[in-house]
């Protein structure tokens, strides 16, 4: 998608196409346009720039684009950019408060073998046309580093310090990202596979 800006009418019809391209142009295009935003948002409240900033924004956007495409979001009463303002606002006091709550409790360090599923039943399962479809459906309802990431560790089953050097990113950020993005996909498939997680 181009650099041009987008009315809301525009972020609207994209969003709520039904084309996967355009779904996925228009989420890049307002990860673009609104990290500005959370950048200054997480600098009010003295935040990690590099942690803070990438998980409201990416969280944020996610509830924003289920929300245009559930018709919550009413574009008569505000504009989109005010309606995410608060949303990312809501997302990184929610998100300072678990940090909040958990700073006593360690980290549980995961291993290479924790998996959402057995390797083998995961292999079985995915051979199901309908599985890969709604497996495949959730993973581009993420933001395009989300899934590089969990497509690259539960798939492809690399380490994360090779993901770190990929990516270019630190492999503390790598591992925070993993455990994040991962959850969001629980969110968005849990419905359909309660039985997929523990």
């Amino acid at each position: 998608m181009s650099n041009v800006l987008h009315s809301d009418e525009d972020i609207i019809r994209y969003l709520c196409s039904g084309n996967q391209r355009q779904v996925e142009d228009m989420t890049n295009y307002l990860l673009t346009q609104f990290r500005g935003m959370v950048i200054t948002q997480v600098k009010s409240v003295n935040g990690d720039l590099d942690w803070d900033v990438e998980d409201v924004l990416h969280e944020a956007i996610i509830a924003l684009t289920k929300h245009i495409q559930e018709g919550v979001f009413q574009p008569n009463k505000a504009k989109i950019s005010t309606y995410f303002y608060v949303i990312a606002r809501n997302t990184l006091s929610k998100q300072l408060r678990q940090r909040s709550i958990s700073k006593d409790v360690p980290f549980e360090n995961h291993t290479g073998n924790d998996r959402l599923i057995g390797l083998n039943d995961a292999e079985r399962l995915l051979q199901s046309d309908d599985v890969r479809k709604r497996v495949t459906s959730a993973l581009q309802q993420l933001d395009p580093i989300c899934r590089e990431v969990l497509v690259r560790f539960w798939l492809e089953d690399q380490s994360m310090r090779d993901i770190s050097t990929a990516l270019g990113k630190s492999l503390d950020m790598v591992k925070q990202r993993n455990r994040r993005c991962l959850q969001h996909l629980r969110r968005l498939l849990y419905a359909d596979f309660k039985d997929w997680f523990h």
